[in-house]
């Protein structure tokens, strides 16, 4: 049974209406709560050799009754909400996603009737959200203070170094937690230099922290959302975002990161601190994303994209967030189709590679939490303690 608005009523099956039309959704396909008709098409498109074209101006509304007046943007907005081929084999209908289905269920339900949500899709208004987007960015969000040819000079001569000294001394096998807890707490020294290493890290990342919620405060409305979902949407997007500023400072092939200040570290180095598969699984993932040669303009409007996902934490008003991604998601196909607008894969791309992200974020957040555990230096920073409490 079914209210007037199309919202499931009964307790065998209780979903948010379809993410991508707004109809009443049949359950979670691709990784995403869709109706039966969007998850065809979806499946359809993904087989589909021919690319969508759009006859408008790639912004066309998909809703209620107009799911079916533009394939192009239809499928596009499957993208954003995040549906993918590979979601099939983590989209398992778990009872914390259904937990989140019934709690947002009752809130539309409960919500009285308003006013659709004013247009943001004019041309102009579209190019005043990027211009805003990419002069916050410039401001707080450029993370790398070198080019791309000066990075690879100082990753090469890094190596260099490390692989003489360890030619040398040779290389030394990294101690566990445990045991190098036990060296220090009888002689008080530093062993292996991680100590440093990690306190060198949290101020390196209490600095881009800040960057990070002042870029985030800069999105057109952000402000305007609760504290509390500003809050939950930080938090639950701060890997991705250090992640989408950092991935050109690693070197897959060296095994070699350099940090925001320059200096350079080898994988053996970072696992010190670090598990040595999530670091493996990090540099994998930067040579892939490397390979989307992005640049600062489109990384600037892809990381606003990513705080307002509204799929990854409990929100007050989920609704309003996507409104606002939504139109994130037009100012960055309008801005790469400004580019090129041969090339109309890159979108998809780009939003294939976010996915596949979701997976390294996860990983990071059972680490961070064993982290905030054992290293006393977060529990010092207040600031860097509450950001990664989730």
């Amino acid at each position: 049974m079914t209210d007037t608005n199309g919202y499931c009523t009964t307790t065998e099956s209780v979903l948010p209406p379809c993410r991508i039309c707004g109809e009443k959704a049949s359950g979670f396909h691709y990784g995403v709560n869709t109706c039966e008709a969007c998850k065809g098409f979806f499946r359809r498109s993904l087989m589909r050799k021919e690319e969508y074209k759009c006859p408008g101006m790639s912004n066309c509304e998909i809703c209620p009754g107009k799911r079916n007046s533009c394939a192009f943007c239809r499928f596009k907005k499957c993208l954003a909400m995040g549906m993918s081929k590979e979601a099939i084999k983590t989209g398992r209908y778990t009872l914390e996603k259904r937990t989140k289905d019934i709690q947002e269920v009752k809130r539309l339900q409960q919500a009285e009737a308003c006013p659709s949500p004013e247009n943001w899709d004019h041309i102009q208004e579209i190019e005043y959200l990027i211009c805003v987007i990419i002069k916050a960015h410039k401001i707080y969000g450029q993370d790398i203070m070198f080019d791309k040819e000066e990075i690879n000079k100082r990753q090469t001569e890094y190596y260099e170094q490390y692989k003489l000294k360890e030619s040398v001394f040779g290389s030394l096998p990294t101690i566990s937690k445990e045991e190098f807890d036990s060296f220090y707490h009888s002689t008080g020294i530093d062993l292996d230099n991680r100590l440093h290493l990690m306190e060198l890290y949290a101020k390196s990342m209490e600095e881009s922290i800040r960057r990070f919620v002042n870029f985030a405060k800069t999105i057109p409305s952000f402000t305007n959302l609760t504290l509390s979902d500003q809050s939950s949407l930080i938090k639950a997007s701060r890997f991705e975002f250090w992640f989408l500023g950092s991935y050109r400072l690693m070197n897959p092939v060296l095994k070699v990161a350099t940090g925001y200040n320059g200096a350079c570290y080898h994988i053996e180095e970072l696992s010190r601190i670090w598990d040595r598969d999530f670091l493996e699984a990090v540099f994998s993932f930067s040579a892939c994303l490397q390979k989307l040669n992005l640049e600062d303009d489109e990384i600037g409007l892809i990381r606003a994209i990513i705080i307002m996902s509204v799929d990854r934490c409990t929100l007050d008003e989920p609704k309003k967030v996507e409104d606002i991604q939504w139109k994130l998601v037009n100012c960055l196909d309008y801005h790469l189709n400004q580019k090129d607008s041969t090339n109309k894969k890159r979108l998809a791309k780009i939003f294939d590679r976010l996915m596949s992200l979701r997976s390294l974020t996860e990983w990071n957040l059972k680490l961070i939490h064993s982290m905030k555990v054992e290293w006393a230096v977060f529990r010092q920073n207040p600031l860097l303690y509450e950001i990664l409490t989730v």
